[in-house]
């Protein structure tokens, strides 16, 4: 297909404004609505065009015409619909030429663009109510919270079914690499992997409740600007794997990816970070040979202030020790507050089991 030359006019606009609405909060909002109805209509115009185009500039012979399908497509701009050809060649195959050149997939109701802002929204949100909220709040309208959740359910599983093809051809590669590839030098020294999971609500599967794991791999920090004198950090060479499977699997699904991306076989240290689970343990151990496993200081945070919510002096006192690698000060410290408070001894004990168990010191 030759370059697309397109010269859009764009109609005169005549907007009524009634005084008490003139305030710069409204007119954002109308001019914001306003600019998406133009860019669906100026959109819906491209795609018919850009279809028109490629029905005359087809090979002759070799596509039939089937006429015209209607169709639907929520984008960034809003709802579109637009119509387009389906062809069949030879061989009884349908096409659409314009979803093949544009890279729409078979029955595609997202633009990808839209799909990551959902996904987003949904897994920071916590539900996809509160996500469903949150994009009628930014759009001024959206999606039911049920189209929500199929999408996101969709595009999951279409994640999962790339990451296990990628995971089974790095197993393969792995497996056939010699051994002196393992000797050659390593360009990293330190890799930091922070591992965790949450509870989450499953539909139309045999169990209602199922965890989401989540795996970080980076190299550490850097600074966030190459230029100017902020301090704000970001992880360097950040890589994310998330997946719902056993413990067992994650790790050394992780362990695989991690190999082919930083070559963790090579590396000086793995500092592993996680929340005390058993399977990120376990995992650490089996997985991730001659790497060093951490409480996450997050988590311990969390629990010393769950736990002395009542407290700050001590837990501040707590933290301060830990700190300074006085575990057991810090062990009868909580002995002595479970002694003067027997209502909190529950989650006093709590605590001293989850920081003994662990064996925790704060990173310096």
């Amino acid at each position: 297909m030759k370059n697309l030359e397109v010269t859009i006019n764009l109609p005169n606009l005549k907007l009524n404004i009634p005084e008490k609405h003139l305030n710069f909060h409204y007119l954002e909002k109308i001019i914001f609505g306003l600019s998406r109805k133009i860019g669906q209509e100026i959109l819906e115009e491209l795609l018919q065009l850009i279809d028109d185009k490629l029905m005359v500039e087809r090979e002759r012979g070799k596509l039939s015409s089937q006429g015209k399908r209607l169709r639907y497509l929520t984008t960034l701009l809003g709802d579109i619909t637009f119509s387009k050809r389906l062809y069949q060649d030879q061989g009884g195959k349908y096409h659409y030429l314009l979803d093949e050149k544009l890279g729409l997939s078979k029955n595609q109701r997202v633009s990808e663009s839209y799909q990551k802002i959902e996904g987003l929204l949904a897994f920071g949100g916590g539900s996809y109510r509160k996500a469903q909220e949150l994009i009628q709040e930014f759009y001024g309208d959206g999606p039911s919270f049920e189209s929500l959740r199929q999408q996101v359910i969709r595009q999951g599983k279409k994640i999962l079914k790339e990451e296990k093809e990628e995971i089974d051809k790095e197993l393969i590669k792995s497996l056939r690499e010699k051994e002196d590839e393992l000797t050659k030098e390593a360009d990293n020294r330190i890799v930091y992997i922070e591992v965790d999971g949450t509870n989450i609500h499953l539909q139309n599967e045999e169990k209602k409740r199922g965890e989401l794991k989540l795996g970080i791999i980076s190299k550490g920090k850097e600074s966030r600007y190459k230029t100017g004198k902020g301090e704000a950090k970001r992880l360097q060479d950040k890589f994310t794997y998330a997946g719902i499977t056993s413990g067992d699997e994650f790790m050394a699904n992780l362990s695989i990816l991690g190999e082919k991306r930083f070559k963790l076989s090579q590396a000086e240290l793995v500092l592993i970070g996680g929340d005390g689970a058993t399977w990120i343990k376990e995992g650490a151990q089996n997985y991730f040979p001659h790497s060093v496993y951490q409480l996450s200081k997050f988590h311990l945070q969390s629990k010393i202030k769950k736990t002395l919510p009542y407290h700050k002096k001590r837990q501040k006192e707590i933290r301060s020790l830990l700190k300074t690698e006085q575990i057991g000060k810090a062990l009868e410290e909580l002995r002595r507050e479970r002694n003067l408070r027997p209502e909190h001894k529950k989650d006093l004990e709590g605590l001293m089991h989850y920081i003994y168990s662990n064996q925790v010191v704060f990173p310096r």
